[in-house]
């Protein structure tokens, strides 16, 4: 691989990092239900969301969508 690659695939890398850390941050404010995607999410596992309207299960699973990527 030439640099430019290298140097392309760390800014890459470092996008992604930077993106999963500002989607934690944005996350904390329900902090069990964030763990709870985040765990599920990095082991590929399943996870049902239930809950009341208007408590942020839709807002959640679209940030963690991030961590697929």
């Amino acid at each position: 691989k030439s640099s430019e690659d290298l140097i392309e695939n760390k800014k890459i890398k470092e996008n992604k990092i930077i993106l999963i850390a500002n989607t934690i941050r944005n996350l904390k404010k329900n902090a069990k239900a964030c763990v709870s995607v985040l765990v599920s999410v990095l082991g590929r596992h399943h996870i049902l969301l239930a809950g009341e309207p208007g408590i942020g299960k839709s807002h959640t699973i679209k940030k963690m969508i991030h961590f697929l990527i």
